[in-house]
């Protein structure tokens, strides 16, 4: 719901469900993402580094898609291969991610979907 809400730049309305959420790494994640979309790239790229230090060992994938979002494409890929590594379930939404799509244009994401064995189109 929050990245609908994201998605759609309705910022006050995701704020309002992003605080509802009580896991600290989804409150985080969040932040890097609203600084982003504010037009705030520096704050969004102070956010995404303490997640990334604190969860990326956890959830790889999200830190690949902060990275992603910020327009950091080389680590957004470099997370992308660890939580390949690491078989994270979430790679099940690779295809879908809103957030990937300006990797979309880059090689190694028709090399990345060639390895995961899904279509490169």
């Amino acid at each position: 719901m929050v990245g609908n809400e994201v998605a759609a730049s309705n910022l006050e309305e995701a704020r309002r469900l992003a605080a509802r959420v009580e896991q600290a790494s989804f409150q985080l994640w969040w932040e890097a993402a609203f600084a982003e979309k504010r037009g705030d790239r520096a704050a969004a790229r102070e956010a995404t580094e303490p997640y990334a230090a604190k969860y990326g060992g956890i959830y790889p994938f999200a830190v690949a898609e902060l990275h992603a979002i910020v327009g950091e494409p080389d680590l957004a890929f470099e997370w992308l291969d660890r939580s390949f590594s690491q078989r994270e379930p979430d790679l099940r939404g690779l295809t879908y991610e809103e957030w990937f799509r300006p990797l979309h244009g880059d090689p190694r994401w028709k090399a990345l979907l060639k390895k995961m064995n899904l279509p490169a189109d």
